[in-house]
Parts: structure tokens; sequence; C-alpha cells
């Protein structure tokens, strides 16, 4: 994985930054990284719910073929 294009961004005290990634040659860009209180980190952007959007239906259809063959 690589990190590409990181920019520091300040909203409302939360340290954040926004940023594209490299993953297994898959280019995920304009994800926005926020930090909360409580230390937990979070990752959004379109892209990345596209991805996970693909990769739910994939599983879905797996899980579908499997029960089709009994």
């Amino acid at each position: 994985m690589e990190i590409v294009n990181f920019r520091p961004i300040g909203r409302g005290g939360r340290r954040a930054g926004m940023f594209s990634a490299e993953v297994e040659n898959v280019c995920l860009n304009k994800l926005t990284l926020i930090r909360k209180p409580n230390g937990d980190v979070r990752v959004f952007g379109d892209d990345i719910n596209r991805l996970l959007d693909s990769i739910a239906k994939a599983a879905l259809q797996h899980m579908e073929a499997q029960h089709e063959r009994g």
C-alpha cells in the first residue's frame, strides 16, 4: 500500500488530512482521514465506497451461487 498526495487539513479541532492511496494496483482518490477526540480514526471517500460496494456485490453473488449448488 502506498499513500500519495497526503495534505493535512483542519476541521473542528480534529486532526485530519486528504490523500490518495494505491492498494494492489487500485488507486483510491480523494480520501479523507478523520481523527476523533477519543483517538479513533476513520477514512471516507467516494472511491472507497464504490470499491466496498463492489466487494459486497461479489460476495453476495458468491454466496448465492454456493446456495444454488446445495
